[in-house]
C-alpha cells in the first residue's frame, strides 16, 4: 500500500479554545468525541496521540486533522466507450469503480458529469466542453433530464406503477449513509415492474428519477420492502426487522439506528493482521507529556515529499486486508438510460437483466416510443 498524505476538516467546531502557544492542552474529551462522530474507524487513543504529535490544529472555527489515506485496490475492467460526440463522452461504467473522491478513493476515480456509486453499473457522461457541462446541469435543475436506471429487487413487485417521494436526509455524515426523513431533501423516484422471478422471489424494476439525490433509488426501494439484492447497506437487518420498510427500525431511535449501521460499516472488520503493538503505541505517544511534535508541515508537504510509514496511521498499522467478497464489487443497480435535449444515450442490458425475454422485448418498446419522442 502507499500512502496518501490529505488534510481534513472537521465542520462541528470545538467550543473551548487553547493557547496558541502550547497544544498540549486542548480540551481532550470534546476533541475525541468529535473525531470519533467525523472519522468512524479511529482508534479509541489516537485522538491524544495526534494531539501529542501536534496533528490537531484549533483556530477557533475548525479543527484540522492532518493523516494519511491508502488508497483502496480498484477491480480491473474494462471501460467501453458508449457514444462520442463533439459535446459528450459516455462510457458504460463497470461495476466496483468509483465515480468521485470517496473514502480512501482518491486517485481512482473519473470526473462525470454526475455520480453514480461505486457498485453501480451503466451510463455515464462526460462533457467535452464548458458550455456542454454548464447546460447539461442547468437542464438537471430544471429537470429536463430523463434518469433511467434498472434494478433487481428483493421480493415480487406489484404490477402497477409505484410513485415515491417519501424526502431523505444523512442518516452518518462520516459513512454518507442516508435514511427517510420527513424534514429531508425532497425526491421523486417511478417505479415499474419488468420482470418477475417466483423462484428466485426477485424482480426486476425499471426506476425513473426526478431528482437526484445520492442513494435516492436505494433508499426509496429499501422504504418500499423492495431492497436491491446485495445491496450490503439497504438490504440488512440492521435497519430493524423489516429492514427500513415504511421507515419501521424496529423500535430504534435515529441516534441508535445511525450508531448500529455504522458498526455494522466500520472498516476494522476487514483487517485478518495488523500490528499488535499500535494500541500501546498510541497511548504511550499520548500519555507522553514530553513527546515532540513532528517536524514536518504534513498540511503543506507535495505527495513524493510525505514519509512512507506514519506511527500513528491505522492504515499503516494494517499489514493485511480479508480479500474483499463479490458483494463488495457488484450490486444488481444499472444505469440504463440518459436523455435530454436533442441527445439521448442508451447502455447495453447487464447480464442480470438480459436472460429474461421479457425484459428484452420491454427494452425494444422503449426504444421505440423515445425514438418516437425525439422525433415527434
Amino acid at each position: 500500500l502507499e500512502s496518501c498524505g490529505e488534510t481534513e476538516s472537521l465542520d462541528e467546531p470545538v467550543k473551548k479554545k487553547a493557547k496558541k502557544t502550547d497544544m498540549r492542552i486542548f480540551p481532550y474529551d470534546e476533541i475525541k468525541v468529535t473525531i470519533k462522530n467525523e472519522f468512524i474507524g479511529y482508534h479509541p487513543q489516537y485522538s491524544i496521540a495526534a494531539i501529542r504529535k501536534g496533528r490537531l490544529f484549533i483556530n477557533g472555527i475548525q479543527m484540522t486533522n492532518p493523516h494519511y489515506r491508502h488508497e483502496n485496490e480498484i477491480p480491473d475492467l474494462p471501460i467501453k466507450i458508449i457514444a462520442e460526440t463533439d459535446d459528450f463522452l459516455v462510457v458504460n461504467k463497470p461495476s466496483g469503480l468509483p465515480v468521485h473522491p470517496c473514502g480512501n478513493y482518491r486517485f481512482n476515480s473519473v470526473k462525470a458529469l454526475y455520480r453514480l456509486d461505486r457498485q453501480t453499473t451503466g451510463v455515464l457522461m462526460f462533457a467535452k466542453n464548458y458550455e456542454t457541462d454548464f447546460k447539461f446541469k442547468n437542464d438537471v435543475l430544471k429537470r429536463a433530464v430523463s434518469k433511467i436506471y434498472l434494478a433487481k429487487v428483493d421480493g415480487i413487485f406489484p404490477n402497477e406503477e409505484i410513485i415515491c417521494d417519501q424526502s431523505i436526509s444523512i442518516l452518518s455524515k462520516a459513512t454518507g449513509i442516508r435514511r427517510i426523513d420527513p424534514d429531508g431533501q425532497d425526491c421523486l423516484s417511478r417505479f415499474t415492474l419488468l420482470y418477475a422471478n417466483k423462484q428466485e422471489n426477485t424482480s426486476i424494476v425499471r426506476c425513473q428519477i426526478e431528482t437526484g439525490r445520492t442513494h435516492q433509488i436505494r433508499v426509496h426501494l429499501q422504504y418500499l420492502g423492495f431492497p436491491i439484492c446485495n445491496d450490503t447497506i439497504y438490504n440488512n437487518f440492521v435497519w430493524g426487522p423489516l429492514k427500513g420498510k415504511g421507515g419501521d427500525y424496529g423500535g430504534k431511535s435515529i441516534e441508535q439506528l445511525r450508531i448500529d449501521v455504522v458498526k455494522q460499516h466500520d472498516k476494522k472488520s476487514w483487517i485478518s493482521e495488523s500490528d499488535p503493538d499500535y494500541a500501546q503505541r498510541l497511548k504511550e505517544i499520548g500519555e507522553n507529556d514530553l513527546y515532540e511534535h513532528d517536524q514536518l508541515d504534513l498540511l503543506n508537504l507535495k505527495f513524493d515529499e510525505l514519509p512512507s510509514y506514519d506511527p500513528i496511521c491505522w492504515n499503516c498499522a494494517t499489514y493485511q486486508k480479508r480479500p474483499f467478497p463479490d458483494d463488495h464489487w457488484f450490486m444488481p443497480l444499472h444505469c440504463w438510460k440518459y436523455s435530454g435535449d436533442g441527445w439521448s444515450f442508451e447502455s447495453p442490458l447487464p447480464e442480470w437483466a438480459i436472460q429474461h425475454s421479457d425484459l428484452i422485448q420491454n427494452n425494444i418498446q422503449e426504444n421505440k416510443k423515445e425514438i418516437h419522442q425525439i422525433t415527434a
